[in-house]
């Protein structure tokens, strides 16, 4: 099994998958990996990027909150309550930050702001749904979300993590511009334990590759892992090896490696 995350990793700075990296993942496929393909994104927007490259995939999305096989049946949706929730919204509020929600494969926003348009700019498959507090109190959330400038979040990060101190919630980067708050059942290397679960594969048969934080439990259940030259300092030190960067088609070199040693 072949683990790849998207931003930062097999997509280039211009959101495009680097087209070495996207044939090395067709090939992968072809010789009987099951390539699973990981990221912060929703079902649907990671999906258009399988379908882009003609590979037909699991997927973990929401990193790991959201687990959902090849043939589009759920196999894990780890929500997050309304009391988890409902803080990160009031400071939100109160200190004037972006923040949106996920419901599955539903973009939930409750303004547009100078944030929300640049988000969707990166999102770029997505449309989002606009409500109330009132309404989102009634919907199963995936994962909630904040967006600002990094050293904003920075500080958010700090006293937020103290305020949720205790309670099932997980806080995450995903991007130095985002900020994410899951369910502590969810993360990256979690949904795809709970694939190779289902598949039979065993720890010592997954590899996977990334570049930021929230990749890390990924990289560290796989038996063997990489980051790109360009990932994060934490990526880079669980990480086996180091490979070229997003933009050098790094992923096409690891996947390589990969099927060279399975001919051996």
């Amino acid at each position: 099994m072949l683990a790849v995350d998207l931003d930062g990793t097999l997509l280039r700075s211009d959101r495009t998958p680097h087209p070495r990296s996207a044939q090395a993942l067709v090939r992968a496929s072809s010789a009987g990996l099951h390539v699973v393909l990981a990221s912060g994104r929703n079902g649907p927007a990671i999906q258009a990027y399988s379908d882009q490259i003609g590979i037909r995939c699991p997927i973990v999305a929401a990193n790991g909150a959201h687990v959902i096989d090849e043939d589009d049946f759920e196999v894990a949706h780890h929500s997050l309550g309304e009391p988890y929730w409902s803080p990160v919204a009031d400071f939100a509020e109160k200190s004037g930050t972006h923040f949106h929600a996920y419901a599955r494969d539903r973009l939930l926003f409750f303004a547009d702001t100078r944030w929300s348009e640049i988000y969707l700019q990166r999102v770029r498959h997505l449309v989002p749904e606009y409500l109330d507090r009132e309404q989102l109190r009634g919907i199963e959330v995936t994962k909630v979300m904040l967006v600002d400038e990094p050293n904003v979040l920075d500080q958010h990060q700090k006293e937020l993590a103290a305020r949720l101190r205790g309670t099932p919630v997980v806080l995450v980067r995903s991007e130095a511009e985002y900020l994410e708050f899951l369910s502590a059942k969810a993360n990256k290397g979690e949904g795809l334990r709970e694939i190779a679960r289902r598949k039979g594969i065993e720890r010592h048969e997954i590899a996977a590759i990334g570049d930021y934080s929230n990749d890390v439990p990924m990289l560290e259940y796989a038996g063997v892992s990489a980051a790109v030259s360009n990932a994060s300092d934490d990526c880079k030190a669980v990480a086996d090896r180091i490979v070229e960067s997003n933009e050098e088609g790094g992923v096409a070199s690891f996947v390589d490696s990969i099927l060279s040693n399975r001919r051996q």
